[in-house]
């Protein structure tokens, strides 16, 4: 009887622990992107990143046992719309993508869970940001909603699917990095949003 009330007891979280799955976002599908923006005096700038990669470990039935998760983007997969642009963006004086050829958000946890209805969940990360070789803490509010594996699903992508948007903004400075670009004034603060799609297998 003591073992029978020892597992009764324990299999709820066991059974929590094993519904942990591992989702993977993939660059060669196309569906992963970042997207910022400067608003700065004399021009505004709007720049895009598709070189997304990584992965994700949660439970989509149960946020609030933690994330841990790692998302990479290529400093050159960056564009703006102008070659030339582009090509002082990745320089030396700038992001510095020879140096410094990746920019990574770790997500350590959830913070606090806002909003949850059906398979959407709106949630604060926390996390850190990596950029031109320094880390800062930078917690990101996020949109998560998750699509268990079906005859519809399977028209996107095998396996379970999970979706991430979510919007955060950095200071240049902060990160070592020039907010000139071309003789223009880039705004100091850096408004960034993106759109991930992984999945589980």
């Amino acid at each position: 009887m003591k073992i029978l009330f020892a597992v009764l007891f324990f299999l709820p979280g066991l059974i929590s622990a094993q519904e942990k799955t591992t989702f993977n976002f993939r660059e060669e599908t196309g569906k992963n992107q970042i997207i910022f923006h400067s608003a700065a005096p004399l021009e505004d700038i709007t720049g895009t990143g598709g070189g997304i990669s990584g992965s994700a470990e949660l439970n989509p039935h149960n946020l609030k046992e933690g994330i841990k998760a790692r998302i990479v983007l290529r400093v050159n997969s960056i564009k703006t719309g102008i070659n030339l642009r582009d090509k002082h963006l990745q320089s030396a004086n700038w992001l510095d993508s020879e140096k410094y050829p990746f920019i990574t958000y770790e997500v350590t946890g959830v913070e606090k869970i806002l909003s949850s209805e059906g398979n959407k969940t709106k949630c604060l990360l926390k996390g850190s940001l990596t950029m031109h070789g320094i880390t800062k803490e930078i917690p990101v509010t996020v949109d998560i909603t998750y699509l268990q594996e079906s005859e519809e699903t399977r028209k996107i992508a095998e396996g379970d699917l999970l979706g991430v948007s979510g919007a955060f903004g950095i200071k240049l400075s902060e990160f070592g990095v020039e907010n000139q670009l071309i003789g223009n004034k880039v705004a100091e603060n850096i408004d960034i949003k993106f759109n991930l799609a992984g999945s589980s297998k």
